[in-house]
């Protein structure tokens, strides 16, 4: 079971968040629990989500592969999540602006590196 508690605006203490996770009125079975507490970060934008798929069109292109193939391909070599086991290849959905714009440029150096593509998008976001 997951459950997401956004506090915003003011220094929570612990009695806080237990006071919102009480709130919730759920029961929790008998077991361990692990309480993760981290920074909200901006997620994707649209507009870099469409820069993607367009570096991917233009990678296409080049390459005689598909877009969707592509997207398959580079999940698997640069979002692999190695904290779970099996690794977890994660979606581009749950990146934040930061992860996505690396993920972004791991992709065209890749491509340059390994190709000699160079994509000729300008960036817009």
């Amino acid at each position: 079971m997951r459950v997401t508690f956004r506090l915003e605006h003011k220094e929570e203490t612990a009695a806080d968040i237990a006071a919102a996770i009480a709130r919730t009125g759920k029961v929790l079975p008998p077991g361990e629990y692990r309480v993760v507490i981290e920074p909200v970060t901006k997620e994707r934008t649209n507009e870099q989500n469409r820069f993607y798929w367009a570096v991917l069109n233009e990678i296409a292109e080049a390459t005689g592969n598909g877009n969707e193939d592509l997207h398959e391909h580079f999940r698997a070599r640069f979002l692999q999540d190695r904290s779970c086991t099996p690794a977890r290849i994660r979606s581009t959905t749950e990146l934040s602006v930061r992860e996505f714009t690396r993920y972004i440029d791991q992709i065209l150096e890749f491509v340059g590196t390994q190709y000699g593509i160079t994509v000729s998008l300008s960036r817009e976001f």
